[in-house]
């Protein structure tokens, strides 16, 4: 069964009009498009049963979530945090990091899975960053990343090609002297996956080559280091 580690949905969101995804690859060469179905999908790297426990109680309730366009209930933000989650232990190296085998993750899924729960209680706060166009957001087979600010963590996704969210345990919005489209990409781009998703076939993936030296970007960011200004992290 082909099955999806990041949620056909929500690279949909990610699709040129046509239906395709304009595919990155971090190793080198042209983008590709590529249907939602062809992106992030592997056979069988899970049971049915679970596949069919994380469709119906997270993936569904949790794409809702993401697409609301507003404030969120404090259900609804659970159901979007809890989306993350899944997302976090179920791309493809985070799976082959966290878990010996197939069998490992089988068995172990809903034990990480709980304790990655129990985190997302961390982050209290969350805000959206608009992205005008032309500029533009990508996602990635690993579409949630986390990095630090001074001593707290940051947990950071995009919600569309022209849409941010930020989770952070303390309130205030992330500032950087880069464009943050710029800066979330050119860390989508040092993430541990291997691929981009792009609605566009013009990301200028030199420039975010550029930023991760610059910045020191990779797998785990823990070198960038903030300050707090009033409401805002400043670098």
């Amino acid at each position: 069964m082909n099955q999806h580690s990041i949620q056909e949905a929500y690279l949909k969101k990610f699709a040129h009009k046509n239906g395709r995804v304009w595919v990155y690859r971090k190793s080198g060469g042209r983008p590709a498009p590529r249907p939602t179905s062809q992106c992030a999908a592997e056979e069988d790297f899970q049971s049915a049963a679970l596949e069919f426990y994380q469709n119906r109680v997270i993936e569904t309730l949790g794409i809702k979530a993401l697409r609301i366009d507003g404030s969120l209930s404090d259900e609804e933000f659970e159901q979007m945090s809890i989306w993350m989650a899944l997302h976090i232990i179920r791309a493809e190296k985070a799976r082959e990091q966290l878990f010996e085998s197939a069998a490992d993750y089988e068995q172990r899924f809903h034990h990480e899975f709980l304790k990655e729960q129990l985190f997302t209680a961390y982050y209290r706060h969350a805000y959206t960053h608009a992205i005008s166009e032309p500029n533009f957001a990508v996602t990635s087979d690993d579409p949630v990343i986390e990095f630090t600010c001074e001593d707290f963590f940051i947990r950071a996704c995009a919600l569309s090609p022209q849409k941010l969210i930020f989770f952070s345990p303390q309130e205030g919005k992330l500032e950087h002297e880069l464009p943050l489209h710029d800066f979330f990409n050119a860390m989508m781009w040092s993430s541990p996956g291997e691929q981009l998703y792009s609605h566009r076939p013009d990301l200028r993936v030199d420039d975010l080559k550029q930023f991760s030296r610059a910045y020191d970007l990779r797998g785990v960011i823990e070198d960038i280091q903030f300050e707090i200004l009033g409401d805002a992290y400043v670098l």
